[in-house]
């Protein structure tokens, strides 16, 4: 799981009995077309569900999976550590009087992209 993924199923797990993806689309703040592209990736790896809206024939809902638990929790707690770690970056550099730069903090923060094909198992988040 991406860590765009991992940003989705938070909204997918919101809901575990099921989120219309027009209504995932909202609360992700993305179009349509791009939630549906994320959802079918995500579904392909067994991630999410997608099963027709038993009240409406043109809704699909999205629901969470044992699996895709499983991922979101592993994909979280390596950007929670990373994050920590960004964060002691700041404070140290502060505590220590020195000036932090942009760009300092910018190559800190990609360490958290440099990891993710331990995560995800691939080279590039991209689905």
């Amino acid at each position: 799981m991406t860590l765009q993924q991992a940003f989705l199923f938070q909204h997918v797990a919101r809901a575990p009995s099921g989120v219309p993806m027009v209504v995932l689309a909202n609360r992700a703040l993305t179009s349509a077309a791009a939630v549906t592209q994320m959802v079918r990736r995500m579904a392909l790896r067994g991630f999410v569900n997608v099963e027709p809206h038993p009240h409406d024939g043109r809704c699909r809902l999205v629901t969470p999976t044992a699996k895709g638990y499983r991922e979101y929790e592993h994909v979280f707690s390596t950007a929670v550590q990373e994050d920590q770690r960004w964060s002691g970056y700041v404070a140290t550099h502060l505590r220590q009087g020195r000036v932090m730069s942009i760009e300092g903090y910018a190559r800190a923060g990609l360490e958290l992209w440099r990891l993710e094909p331990e995560v995800t198992g691939r080279r590039y988040g991209t689905g």
